[in-house]
């Protein structure tokens, strides 16, 4: 795993890593969260609708291309 950044929202977890498997491995809780694939605006807005949901544990959105290893 190369980059996991954490952000919060509503107090819970977004995280975005260009491996999800492996952020999973070290992190019991984030095999409940919802997992998306790829660094799309759809997918952010996904992510956001779920963690305003009461029961949500966090959400993962994975993406290993080039252009986002660059910009963090």
């Amino acid at each position: 795993m190369k980059f996991a950044i954490k952000i919060y929202y509503n107090n819970k977890p977004l995280i975005l890593t260009d491996d999800s498997e492996e952020y999973k491995k070290g992190n019991i809780l984030a095999k409940g969260y919802m997992e998306l694939t790829g660094a799309f605006q759809r997918n952010y807005r996904m992510a956001i609708q779920h963690l305003d949901k009461p029961r949500s544990l966090g959400a993962i959105i994975e993406d290993n291309s080039k252009g986002i290893r660059k910009n963090i």
